[in-house]
């Protein structure tokens, strides 16, 4: 990895609510940024508790230079690792992960994410407006979420503009020992296409717990 510009590392975030607007933990932005935020690193943090009534819910937001006007050219380059996020409320949306811009070559790695609440939209890990979404890679991470919730999703746009690529979504635990549903096999988190969720031998400790990539804990 390039050498860390920003670290984000070991903090505590807990009870953000408001009411007309979203809410999260950690922002990168904005949307209408000329500038890249570089290496940035967002490790080992406790994100829970975030509410919004009206509009969105986030642990870690990010969103710069994702803006269509002419000048917001920013983008960012990211690791997201180890952190633990949990209880998310967003009265329209919630993405405890929100990629919700360009972020080549994003790292998403060994985070615990759980109870994930929206009226529908509902996502571990979210991509939008992010057309290097097929560089991530989104790997080792605990999708402790129902059936109701996506464990890795990409927006239909970004589907329909580049059907032919995928994010690496494999080896990840789904709350299912089959696997993601309802576009996978299984009957754990749910996935969209574009996500390469294909099942990966060998496991991987987090948190102090042995999972298996795509199977049950300590199966």
């Amino acid at each position: 990895m390039a050498a860390v510009s920003k670290a984000l590392v070991g903090n505590k975030v807990s009870g953000v609510e408001g009411i007309p607007s979203s809410n999260g933990g950690i922002f990168i932005g904005d949307s209408l940024s000329p500038n890249a935020s570089l290496n940035i690193l967002i490790e080992g943090n406790s994100i829970s508790d975030i509410h919004s009534v009206n509009r969105g819910a986030y642990a870690i937001h990010v969103n710069n230079g994702a803006s269509t006007a002419s000048s917001a050219i920013g983008y960012t380059t990211v690791t997201i690792r180890n952190n633990t996020i949990s209880n998310l409320v967003g009265g329209g949306w919630t993405h405890a992960i929100g990629l919700e811009g360009d972020t080549p070559g994003v790292l998403v790695v060994d985070n615990s994410i759980s109870n994930l609440v929206a009226p529908s939209d509902s996502v571990a890990v979210w991509f939008e407006d992010n057309p290097s979404f097929s560089t991530g890679q989104v790997n080792q991470n605990n999708f402790n979420v129902t059936i109701a919730a996506y464990g890795i999703a990409v927006h239909p746009a970004l589907s329909l503009a580049y059907p032919a690529l995928s994010v690496d979504g494999t080896c990840n635990w789904w709350r299912d020992a089959g696997g993601p549903g309802p576009v996978g096999s299984g009957f754990g988190a749910r996935v969209t296409a574009n996500v390469d969720r294909s099942q990966r031998a060998g496991h991987f400790r987090l948190h102090g717990e042995v999972l298996r990539c795509d199977r049950e804990p300590g199966v």
